[in-house]
C-alpha cells in the first residue's frame, strides 16, 4: 500500500514539476560571468544526478539571511553573489516544511560550493504519517526538511557542477 502512495505522489509531482534543469551548463556559464567584485563572495549551490526518484521531484529553493534567493533543479546549479561576513544560508524544498540552515562567514573575493542532498528523514515520516509527520520530523531535527546542504571545496565543487546545468 505505502509502495503504491508513493507512486502515485511521485508520478503526480513529476508529471508537475518536470525533472531536470535545463539552463546553459556550468562550463560555459562561468564563460560569461562577470568577474566577482573584492567586496563580494560567490555562492553556488547545486544538486547532482541521483538514481532514485526522490531527488527528481522538486526544486531545492535556497535563502541568504532569510530572504529566498532562487532554486535549483535536479542535476542544475545557481549563483548568487553577495556580501561577505556572517551569513545564514537555509535550504528548502519549494512549498515544502522545514529547512536545513547554517550559518558562514564569507570572505570577499571567495567562491562557496554548496551540495544539496535529500533528506529520507522527512520523506519516510511523510509517507507513513502525512503532512502531520513531516511537520514534526523537522521540527524535531536542527536540520530539517526534504534537503540538507553540505559546503564543499572549491576544486571538489566546480568538477561536480562541470556538466550540471543552470536551473531557470
Amino acid at each position: 500500500m505505502i509502495f503504491l502512495r508513493m507512486s502515485c505522489v511521485a508520478t503526480l509531482i513529476l508529471a508537475l514539476t518536470g525533472c531536470a534543469a535545463t539552463g546553459k551548463p556550468y562550463r560555459d556559464f562561468v564563460q560569461d560571468l562577470r568577474p566577482l567584485d573584492k567586496n563580494e563572495a560567490r555562492l553556488i549551490f547545486y544538486k547532482l544526478p541521483k538514481k532514485d526518484a526522490f531527488g527528481i521531484l522538486s526544486k531545492a529553493a535556497y535563502s541568504v539571511n532569510n530572504e529566498q534567493k532562487g532554486a535549483v533543479m535536479w542535476e542544475g546549479f545557481n549563483i548568487i553573489d553577495v556580501k561577505p561576513g556572517p551569513t545564514t544560508l537555509a535550504v528548502s524544498q519549494v512549498g515544502g516544511l522545514g529547512s536545513c540552515r547554517a550559518v558562514v562567514n564569507l570572505e570577499s573575493g571567495k567562491e562557496y560550493f554548496f551540495r544539496i542532498d535529500n533528506r529520507y528523514g522527512q520523506a519516510v515520516a511523510t509517507f507513513l504519517f502525512g503532512l502531520v509527520g513531516a511537520a514534526v520530523e523537522s521540527a524535531t531535527s536542527e536540520c530539517g526538511g526534504a534537503y540538507k546542504f553540505d559546503q564543499v571545496d572549491p576544486a571538489v565543487g566546480r568538477a561536480e557542477v562541470a556538466n550540471l546545468k543552470r536551473t531557470m
